[in-house]
């Protein structure tokens, strides 16, 4: 910077003598610039009225380095900056931690599906979900059969990571990073659809002059022969688990518990 007078760093005086005028400031620069790559900070802002920290010399050699250093000139433009940009730096921060978290979860299936086979109990809700957590069940193939049995359940992938929350009533996991996520079961089933007067989707007709012929119909639970088949659906179930870390790195997965109904 000297040798070429680059910003920061000027050399000449107010009068053009060779000198070190703007050394102060490099020394500046050079401190946050060593700060931001040893704590991997790539966003920081730089509150100064020294407009020689606003060249586009400097902003070309801070983005080359692969930092971006907004500099504010004031406290009102350094809260409308980070105000503005906080909310895209936590969602890029999260986005950039979950993706961490299911690599890592991929890592350890093997030990996910254990957990899964060993200790998770299901009801027939969780297949056939009715009310509110129906209405956010996009595959709704079950909904006019009644499943007459569970041929295999196959534990398939993780379909979603993310930092979790600690429930204020769960002791406190030391060096351990809580997370939650969602793992795709594959269900093979043996079904069968339902007759007439059970959730049919295709209702018997019957004439309004003999109103007594409903009851002869509602009587009958099938008409002609139930068809039984095989169907594969897919699930998903939530669990909640702590990453321990070992030197600031993810070590070691532990399972607390799974949400099912």
């Amino acid at each position: 910077m000297a040798v070429r007078r680059e910003a920061p760093f000027q050399g000449s005086g107010e009068k053009g003598e060779r000198g070190d005028k703007g050394f102060k400031d490099t020394i500046i620069l050079f401190t946050i610039i060593d700060h931001m790559e040893s704590s991997s900070i790539k966003d920081a802002v730089f509150l100064t009225f020294d407009s020689i920290f606003s060249s586009k010399d400097l902003t070309s050699r801070l983005q080359n380095q692969g930092l971006n250093l907004f500099i504010a000139k004031s406290f009102k433009e350094a809260t409308e900056y980070i105000n503005k940009n906080i909310d895209n730096l936590v969602k890029q921060h999260i986005e950039e931690e979950s993706k961490k978290i299911k690599e890592f979860l991929e890592d350890n299936f093997d030990y996910v599906t254990s957990f899964i086979v060993d200790n998770v109990e299901i009801s027939e809700q969780f297949l056939k979900p009715t009310g509110l957590l129906g209405a956010f069940l996009s595959d709704h193939s079950l909904d006019n059969v009644s499943i007459i049995k569970i041929l295999k359940i196959t534990p398939k992938s993780i379909t979603s990571a993310k930092p979790g929350l600690i429930d204020k009533d769960e002791p406190k996991v030391e060096n351990a990073k809580a997370i939650t996520f969602t793992v795709s079961l594959q269900f093979n089933l043996l079904v069968q659809e339902y007759g007439f007067g059970i959730f049919g989707f295709e209702s018997k007709k019957f004439p309004i002059s003999t109103p007594e012929a409903y009851e002869e119909l509602k009587a009958r639970p099938f008409l002609g022969e139930p068809r039984i088949m095989e169907k594969t659906v897919l699930r998903d179930i939530t669990i909640d688990a702590y990453i321990h870390l070992k030197d600031g790195e993810y070590n070691k997965l532990e399972i607390s518990k799974a949400n099912t109904y």
